[in-house]
């Protein structure tokens, strides 16, 4: 879950904001609280990804346009509520309540497709870059799949593939490498191909999940 507060972060000569994140359980009739993560403002982590997907932490990210951190924190899908309770230093307090409901499965995230194709004497270079927020680390259930498919006359030709979580930061032709993240927590992925005299019209992105949920860009080469 994430939300967003433009509470001061920094500790007052009276003390500090403090915030709790709860779920509230209708299973026996009567309301019960489960208090998830708890922290005082000062004491909550960066958000920097790769974000861990642990219960009892709340993170806390960059602030947006209005001034406002936004704070995102992992609980259990178990109960019937969400409760956040933000209390300042003169003791005030403010809550917001929301359903817990499982939202749908999405498929990943795959943004900003870009390739090239550089003519030498006797072959062509491919250069193609394509950014995500999907997690470097291997999940436990699978691995992030990323593809990049040619296009061209005599149809398509897989020209790569790797895991997310094997692709590393050293430059060198034929494999993607990952760079980032950036503001947006993307990583960028890029790769430098020889391909003959392959001809391209086009680029394929294809990111699978671990859930075989993907992801496609195409593009046309430049």
């Amino acid at each position: 879950m994430t939300f967003r507060s433009g509470a001061d972060i920094k500790r007052s000569p009276i003390g500090s904001h403090h915030l709790r994140v709860s779920t509230i359980g209708l299973s026996g009739g009567v309301p019960v609280e489960h208090v998830q993560a708890e922290a005082d403002l000062p004491d909550t982590q960066p958000l920097t990804p790769p974000v861990p997907e642990a219960p009892g932490q709340i993170l806390r990210g960059s602030r947006d346009a209005s001034g406002r951190f936004l704070y995102e924190v992992f609980v259990p899908k178990v109960d019937t509520y969400l409760r956040v309770r933000l209390v300042d230093p003169a003791g005030r307090a403010s809550e917001l309540r929301a359903p817990l409901t499982t939202a749908p499965p999405q498929p990943p995230d795959l943004q900003d497709l870009k390739a090239t194709v550089i003519e030498l004497p006797h072959i062509s270079r491919l250069r193609a870059s394509v950014r995500s927020s999907a997690p470097i680390t291997k999940p436990p259930t699978g691995v992030f799949l990323l593809e990049l498919i040619g296009v061209g006359a005599t149809g398509k030709r897989l020209l790569a593939r790797a895991a997310l979580d094997s692709i590393g930061t050293s430059s060198g032709v034929g494999k993607f490498v990952r760079s980032g993240p950036g503001p947006d927590h993307r990583f960028t992925y890029s790769i430098i191909l020889n391909i003959g005299v392959l001809q391209l019209s086009d680029v394929i992105a294809r990111l699978t999940d671990p859930n075989n949920l993907r992801t496609e860009l195409s593009v046309s080469v430049i």
